[in-house]
């Protein structure tokens, strides 16, 4: 008998210590990309954190870049900062200088919102986000990489459920936010 072959769709389907691993694969996939977009010079290119490397393409062929969210807005803006104030070096420091950082609401968030980590998830966020992994970059380089040279961002969400954390989202980036895959049953 055959062994029934297992294929990953989404990192949710990885076992907690593997997405390292899955990043680093991703990351083989830039030579193969770049040479696919060489051939169909599309418009534009629409990539999550992951693809920090898709920057690189889209300045070569003079492509635009649409970072597509995977987290909700509020979880967003939670991380959004001015567009020159991400999520590595002494930013990083200023922004969220320890675990415990994260547990607070954020200070630009001006209206009530109960958005902010409990201790036991900061902890393993906070590492998780700024610590290099195996891939050799951590998050927090890919996202910054990828949000500094978006032209807008895209968010599956929309304006009945998530109004004030979209327009705060937009305000802080500075660019445009586009909203999609989100229906609201009537």
């Amino acid at each position: 008998m055959f062994e029934e072959q297992r294929f990953i769709e989404a990192l949710n389907q990885v076992q907690y210590y593997l997405p390292d691993v899955v990043k680093t694969a991703y990351d083989c996939l830039q030579y193969p990309i770049s040479q696919f977009i060489a051939e169909q010079l599309p418009d534009w290119i629409i990539i999550d954190f992951s693809g920090h490397w898709a920057v690189e393409i889209v300045l070569n062929y003079d492509i635009g870049l649409v970072y597509f969210s995977v987290f909700s807005a509020a979880i967003a803006i939670f991380f959004g900062q001015p567009p020159d104030y991400y999520f590595v070096g002494e930013h990083q420091k200023k922004a969220w200088p320890s675990p415990e950082s994260m547990t607070k609401l954020p200070k630009w968030v001006s209206f009530p919102s109960s958005v902010a980590y409990r201790g036991y998830e900061a902890v393993g966020l906070h590492a998780g986000i700024y610590a290099e992994n195996a891939s050799g970059i951590s998050d927090a380089a890919r996202l910054t990489e990828v949000l500094r040279a978006c032209k807008a961002l895209a968010i599956r969400s929309c304006r009945e459920f998530e109004g004030e954390y979209l327009s705060l989202h937009e305000k802080l980036m500075g660019k445009p936010v586009m909203l999609g895959f989100c229906t609201v049953p009537f």
